[in-house]
């Protein structure tokens, strides 16, 4: 199949990593993605049957940006299948959904999980072939109006880069993720005598974090819902695991439903700083005795593989 990748975050190598394991699976596939996104600088990469085009962003703000010859570069690939790693919701969905002929089977991916859906943006769920929620509260908003063919993270793992390597442990905890409070940073910044190192993204190089993570004894994902933010995913928690290095995570509602069957995904109350701090003691003084084996969870079920197989037998079900 020929098939097109596009959104905003595939300037990010998370991103860029899974649309090259969709190639492994016998595709042609095209990203096109801003060529600048705030810091990050994507270049034009093309290797066999897997190509990256970047494109002139006409902002960098999610929700109201376009890609400059957007048009022009879908016609010449004249592709079988375009997948929208964008919110349904967005100007660039609109932007995709008019430029896309009618022939060519266009879908979205959405984590959206607290927004309700406008009427105005109804139409690009209607005239979408597919649609793939990012999470059981995003599969349930979305249902209101057309049912998710299925329920998958954005991307999977890639699990050649994040793996167990024997490195001396140097911090207690890590945190890695976004700098901002729903992510509950100053909780973990208030655990108290422990060593710790926090590795924000995108500033830190997406390639160097399987180190950090590995020169600590315990990751950390403590995030906490917002009248305007959910936690959606969580693509660090399975980083981390995949390096067979435990976590603690707050209970909300993504976690349980992607984390909850995992042994080595410690599940606690959210803004809690007693719990937390009581957890994080108790794990290290018993750090030695736990044989930690994450990996094989994510290779089972959160790996790239995993995912890109998956979302590709729904590809060769919609272009029959």
């Amino acid at each position: 199949m020929r098939i097109i990748l596009t959104g905003h975050s595939l300037c990010h190598s998370r991103q860029l990593y899974f649309a090259k394991e969709l190639a492994e699976l016998n595709n042609e596939i095209l990203v096109l993605a801003p060529q600048k996104w705030n810091h990050i600088t994507l270049e034009h990469k093309k290797e066999d049957n897997f190509e990256i085009i970047p494109l002139e962003a006409t902002t960098n703000n999610m929700h109201n940006f376009e890609l400059v010859n957007f048009h022009q570069e879908l016609n010449k690939f004249n592709p079988d299948v375009v997948y929208l790693l964008e919110e349904y919701y967005t100007r660039f969905a609109y932007q995709v959904y008019e430029k896309t002929n009618k022939s060519i089977k266009l879908g979205f991916h959405s984590y959206e999980n607290i927004k309700d859906i406008d009427s105005r943006d109804e139409i690009t769920l209607f005239e979408s072939d597919f649609l793939i929620a990012g999470n059981r509260g995003a599969y349930d908003i979305l249902n209101k109006i057309k049912k998710p063919d299925l329920i998958l993270p954005l991307t999977g793992i890639n699990t050649e880069l994040f793996r167990p390597i024997d490195l001396d442990k140097w911090y207690s905890i890590i945190y890695h993720g976004r700098d901002v409070p729903e992510k509950g940073v100053k909780y973990i910044n208030d655990i108290p005598n422990i060593s710790k190192i926090f590795m924000y993204l995108p500033s830190t190089d997406y390639e160097d974090v399987v180190f950090d993570i590995n020169h600590c004894k315990i990751s950390i994902q403590y995030p906490y819902s917002t009248p305007t933010w959910k936690e959606q995913f969580n693509c660090a928690i399975a980083e981390s695991l995949a390096c067979n290095i435990p976590v603690i995570a707050s209970d909300e509602d993504a976690i349980l439903e992607y984390y909850s069957d995992c042994d080595d995904c410690f599940i606690i109350p959210s803004r809690n700083q007693d719990i937390l701090n009581k957890t994080v003691a108790d794990l290290l003084e018993n750090y030695e005795h736990h044989k930690f084996n994450g990996r094989d969870f994510i290779l089972e079920k959160l790996s790239n593989r995993v995912i890109a197989k998956k979302l590709n037998n729904l590809f060769k079900e919609i272009v029959k």
